[in-house]
C-alpha cells in the first residue's frame, strides 16, 4: 500500500503480496475495509517520528512557535512521504466512503486537535481559546503537507510555515495575557489586528 495507494489496494493484489489467498486475508480481517485499516495503523509504526508528534507540540520547556517549528520538521522528513501520501489518498477515499476505512476521517479531523488544545490548556490558555487556536494549528499543518506533497518544495513551504507558527505563538500570548488580566478573549484578537493593520501602515509610509 505504501508503493501502490490504498486505491489500488484489491483483496487479490494485497493477498498475492502477502503470499496468501483471500480465504485466509478475509479469516484473519473480517473485511477488506478492516484490512486498509490495520494496514494504515502497522504502516505509521514505520514512522516513528510521525507517530510520536504529539510529544512536540506537548512540551512545556520551550516556547510554542519553536514546538510548533519542532512537530513540523518531523512531518516533513523525507522519510515521512511515503505515509502522508498514503495517508491523504485513503481520507480522500474515506471522503467519499467512510465504511471502506472506518474511524480515519474522526482520527484525521480530531485527534491532532484533541493533543493540541490539551497542550495549549496546559501552556495557560482557556479550552475555548486552546481549541480554536489548535484548529488553526492542525489546519495550518494539513495544508502544508498537501502543498509539500504537490510541489515538494520543503523550503518553501517550511518558511510559509515558521512565518504562520511566530504569528500563532504571539496571538497565544496576547490570549493568555487578556486573561490574566480579566479581559475578554476577543479584545486581543482585535489588538493584534489593529497591530497589523498599524504595521502595514508603517511600512507603506
Amino acid at each position: 500500500m505504501l508503493q501502490n495507494g490504498s486505491a489500488a489496494a484489491t483483496l487479490r493484489e494485497l493477498a498475492k503480496a502477502a503470499g496468501s489467498n483471500n480465504r485466509m486475508l478475509l479469516y484473519y480481517f473480517g473485511s477488506t475495509e478492516n484490512l486498509v485499516k490495520e494496514a494504515l495503523d502497522a504502516a505509521l509504526l514505520q514512522y516513528p517520528s510521525m507517530k510520536d508528534l504529539d510529544r512536540h507540540i506537548s512540551r512545556l520547556d520551550i516556547p510554542l512557535d519553536e514546538r510548533l517549528r519542532e512537530t513540523w520538521r518531523a512531518v516533513c522528513r523525507e522519510e515521512n512521504l511515503p505515509y502522508l501520501r498514503l495517508l491523504f489518498e485513503s481520507v480522500g477515499l474515506a471522503v467519499h466512503q467512510p465504511e471502506r476505512i472506518p474511524g480515519l476521517l474522526r482520527h484525521f479531523g480530531h485527534d491532532w486537535v484533541t493533543t493540541a488544545t490539551a497542550a495549549l490548556q496546559n501552556d495557560g490558555l482557556a479550552h475555548g481559546d486552546a481549541n480554536a487556536l489548535a484548529r488553526e494549528i492542525v489546519a495550518l499543518w494539513r495544508g502544508l503537507q498537501l502543498d509539500l506533497l504537490a510541489t515538494g518544495d520543503v523550503d518553501g513551504v517550511t518558511a510559509v510555515h515558521d512565518r504562520a507558527a511566530a504569528a500563532i505563538s504571539l496571538r497565544a500570548a496576547s490570549l493568555r495575557a487578556h486573561q490574566g488580566a480579566g479581559a475578554d478573549p476577543l479584545d486581543a484578537v482585535h489588538d493584534d489586528v489593529a497591530d497589523v493593520g498599524g504595521a502595514r501602515g508603517v511600512g507603506q509610509g
